[in-house]
């Protein structure tokens, strides 16, 4: 009799670490470059070729992770002086990511 596989309960897929590293930082100047990064880390797993199969419970996790980070985001960019290239990246990387979990939104 063969053994069965059995599928783990949980996947650590690659945007769990930054998003993490993003939610224990309590300095605003490095919370900021968390936020991008755990930002196009998310952003990256939409772009992946697998997408299109990310589970419904995926799909729910990203979309909370999302809300969480904007929020974080929108408490540290005062930190970040105005024309800053900094600040302009997390806002053209929240946008693009904004847009992508409104369509995956609207396909589930």
């Amino acid at each position: 009799m063969k053994a069965e596989k059995s599928k783990p309960m949980f996947i650590i897929r690659n945007w769990h670490r930054p998003y993490a590293q993003a939610l224990l930082e309590a300095d605003p100047v490095k919370l900021a470059l968390l936020v991008r990064e755990a930002e196009i880390a998310i952003l990256g797993r939409f772009l992946e070729p697998s997408a299109r199969s990310i589970q419904a419970d995926e799909i729910l996790d990203l979309q909370n992770a999302v809300e969480v980070l904007s929020k974080l985001r929108s408490s540290v960019i005062e930190a970040i002086p105005a024309g800053d290239d900094k600040r302009d990246d997390l806002n053209k990387i929240h946008l693009q990511l904004s847009n992508i979990v409104a369509v995956m939104k609207a396909a589930v």
